[in-house]
């Protein structure tokens, strides 16, 4: 029953807007499970590294994306908050280059 009134109220919204239909209320080639929710829930798999990972990319160009990373981490809750440990890591990073730069002549 449930399919049938969201039909008709599709069918009667889409007349409205002089759309052409089929019997069913639908355009031509469409079926009614482009439009209706699921009725019930299915186990989903996520498929992707286990781990975080933080990349940084150099800044100030067009299309910075489509450059290799300059600096990349990849750890188990590598972005877990509060603490954010690539943070970390990265800030230690650059206070180490940061040193080495002042230090040489």
């Amino acid at each position: 029953m449930n399919q049938k009134v969201s039909t008709n109220w599709l069918h009667a919204e889409n007349e409205a807007k002089g759309a052409s239909m089929n019997q069913t209320g639908l355009r031509p080639g469409s079926s009614f499970m482009q439009y209706a929710q699921p009725q019930s829930s299915h186990p989903q798999v996520e498929v992707g590294p286990a781990q975080d990972m933080f990349v940084v990319y150099r800044g100030k160009r067009d299309n910075a994306l489509d450059y290799p990373a300059v600096w990349r981490y990849i750890a188990k809750d590598a972005l877990r908050s509060p603490d954010v440990p690539a943070v970390d890591e990265f800030r230690k990073l650059i206070a180490k280059s940061e040193k080495q730069q002042t230090a040489a002549p």
